[in-house]
């Protein structure tokens, strides 16, 4: 029996009122195993392997990936250390790494920034562009046979949900000093 997302967190809440005497920490425990369990799903070594079999391309780290997508997402002006590290939400070190690293993949060109000689621009080479195109289309199938029989009203609401979640963990403060 397929249940909808509403289905099951009333369920959730049901059976964690009744088990739970302090409240909502059994739904939050599953939570966050979920959470952990999907953290690494694109580098699973099943789905690695599904990828790949499927895909014409070199063997792609998930870091490259995300890099090929935030220049794609900052658009054809060209994308910043500082702009790749806002949309992966990482230190610019890292971001800094991960773009020479797409660099001599072939995957990104550098030159310097139109508004300030002293910074870079990064965008898309065709390779790249070819590459994100494959890797995209072929993880939207995976999703697509993942989710076989949901109904859309259940994607739909799952992709708010953990929206929803992610704009939470955008809104977190923490000082420097932890």
């Amino acid at each position: 029996m397929v249940q909808t997302l509403s289905q099951l967190a009333a369920a959730s809440t049901a059976t964690d009122s009744a088990d739970d005497p302090e409240g909502d920490f059994g739904s939050l425990d599953r939570l966050d195993v979920a959470l952990s369990r999907l953290r690494r799903l694109w580098d699973q070594p099943g789905v690695r392997a599904w990828l790949t079999s499927r895909l014409d391309l070199d063997s792609m780290e998930a870091s490259e990936f995300r890099t090929l997508r935030a220049i794609d997402q900052l658009g054809a002006v060209g994308a910043s250390v500082n702009g790749v590290a806002k949309v992966l939400r990482i230190d610019a070190s890292t971001a800094s790494r991960f773009l020479d690293r797409a660099g001599i993949a072939g995957l990104v060109q550098r030159a310097p920034s139109p508004n300030d000689r002293r910074r870079s621009s990064f965008t898309l080479t065709d390779l790249g562009i070819e590459q994100l195109r494959q890797l995209r289309e072929t993880r939207v199938t995976m999703l697509g046979e993942l989710t076989t029989g949901w109904p859309t009203a259940d994607l739909d609401g799952l992709v708010a949900l953990l929206t929803r979640l992610d704009d939470a963990v955008q809104e977190l403060s923490v000082d420097d000093d932890g």
